[in-house]
Order: structure tokens, then C-alpha cells, then sequence
């Protein structure tokens, strides 16, 4: 039973990833001038 959840869990979690991904590669084909901000903050963001 726990094991359902938990593929359900990480299947709403990789959706959510992939959404937040997808939007993240639409902006940089059209930055508007806070995502350069938020682009820059990344690496820092990621090495963590």
C-alpha cells in the first residue's frame, strides 16, 4: 500500500519537476528581464 504512494508521490513530484523544467526552457527562449536575475541565482541554487 505504501509502495502505491510513494510511485504516486514521485510521479506527481517528477510532473511537477518537468512542468517547472518546461517553464523554465519557454523563458529563456523569451527572458523577460527578472529571469536573467533568477538565471544568474541558479548555479548557487543547484550546487546545493
Amino acid at each position: 500500500m505504501t509502495n502505491i504512494k510513494n510511485k504516486k508521490t514521485a510521479w506527481i513530484e517528477f510532473t511537477i519537476q518537468a512542468a517547472f523544467l518546461r517553464e523554465i526552457l519557454h523563458s529563456l527562449n523569451h527572458p523577460p528581464s527578472d529571469l536573467k536575475l533568477f538565471t544568474k541565482g541558479l548555479p548557487q541554487i543547484s550546487k546545493q
